[in-house]
């Protein structure tokens, strides 16, 4: 178990962890009006995610703000996950997550971790019927195959 985990686990049991959010998805925005030069990163990198409308615009702003180095973006694009992948780039390798939870510490509110978690039947992600995905300071350090949404 990491270290992480494993601070998550202790925080947890003195009810210091707060599970902030838990979300099927990502804020949405209407792709037909948005901006997208004012779109966060994560947000552009979901739309180009999804490999849908105006993905190609998506492209050429993360492209325009140098989100990816050459190879990462190689990977994202590839669609290969990785330790150490950005959120961003996770985002837009594989778009919309199906469950999302974010774990923050009670006293600072600092965010301790973020698990995402595909559908292999909507995304191209490497463990089926799930993938939950493990983010610690926007980075990813782990992922399982998982049996459902749930945590």
């Amino acid at each position: 178990m990491s270290t992480v985990a494993r601070r998550i686990r202790q925080l947890a049991s003195f009810g210091a962890l707060t599970l902030v959010s838990c979300s099927s998805s990502v804020n949405s925005v209407d792709l037909r009006t948005a901006n997208m030069a004012a779109l966060d990163d994560r947000m552009i990198c979901t739309v180009y995610g999804v490999r849908g409308f105006r993905a190609d615009e998506a492209a050429r702003e993360i492209e325009k703000r140098n989100i990816f180095s050459t190879d990462d973006w190689r990977l994202v694009i590839e669609r290969q996950l990785y330790r150490g992948m950005s959120a961003c780039g996770l985002f837009a390798a594989f778009g919309v997550t199906q469950k999302q939870y974010v774990f923050k510490d009670n006293d600072s509110g600092r965010i301790l971790q973020e698990q995402v978690i595909y559908d292999c039947r909507v995304a191209k992600v490497p463990d089926c019927p799930f993938t939950s995905i493990v983010l610690v300071d926007d980075k990813v350090v782990s992922w399982t195959a998982a049996s459902g949404i749930g945590l």
